[in-house]
């Protein structure tokens, strides 16, 4: 990119602005790997396990950013239907979730069932690339290994239901969903298993901010 003769990737006198707001929930007694890169780069609103507040100033954000939520049961009930709405109904929402949604397993949010495994060894978290997606820098046959084996199911008993769901990276001995994407109504919603990974062909910290700045 040139910008009256002056190249623009990395140049000071270039700014790249970015439209819409954001937030970053995070729990107590998680991970909060991407907290750092979401205030630097967009300027989003932290909060760390309050999701009365977080709820009450949802319809003010394009990009909502969960980081092992690890929601309480009665949480995640009481704003369950919150959070849908603003996926579904929200103008070109993005919502990305890594990690441990619900304390408790097997439950619902915008068209996915999310599930978790613990105590598995290195070899059974290691997961590989099967299908390319247009933020994320990814190649087929890509490999990396997940700090915890978290997943998400398309529940297509989902009302209303996902819609295209991609999976786009599988853990290797159980085909289940480390990295996902899909629609839900007029957002879209991506599950990654983790933050903290052994990538092998890089950062993946940095793919996964780099498909944050594409995204808004």
């Amino acid at each position: 990119l040139n910008v009256n003769t002056v190249c623009g990737i990395g140049h000071p006198v270039v700014v790249t602005k970015y439209i819409g707001r954001s937030a970053y929930y995070y729990s107590d007694d998680g991970d909060e790997l991407l907290k750092n890169f979401m205030i630097q780069t967009f300027n989003a609103d932290i909060y760390e396990d309050d999701m009365d507040k977080l709820v009450s100033n949802l319809s003010k954000y394009q990009f909502l950013v969960m980081e092992h939520p690890n929601l309480p049961t009665s949480v995640y009930n009481n704003y369950k239907d919150d959070i849908e709405a603003y996926s579904h109904n929200g103008s070109l929402n993005f919502l990305m979730i890594s990690g441990e949604l619900v304390t408790a397993q097997d439950k619902e949010l915008v068209g996915a069932t999310f599930r978790k495994l613990s105590g598995q060894s290195s070899s059974q978290r290691t997961a590989i690339v099967n299908n390319t997606d247009i933020y994320l820098s990814l190649a087929v046959g890509q490999s990396m290994v997940f700090d915890q084996y978290f997943y998400a199911q398309n529940d297509t008993s989902a009302s209303p239901p996902s819609v295209d769901f991609k999976i786009i990276a599988t853990f290797n001995q159980t085909d289940d969903n480390a990295i996902a994407r899909w629609g839900y109504g007029n957002g879209t919603v991506y599950f990654f298993s983790d933050f903290d990974v052994d990538f092998f062909s890089g950062d993946f910290l940095e793919v996964v901010e780099d498909a944050a700045k594409a995204l808004i």
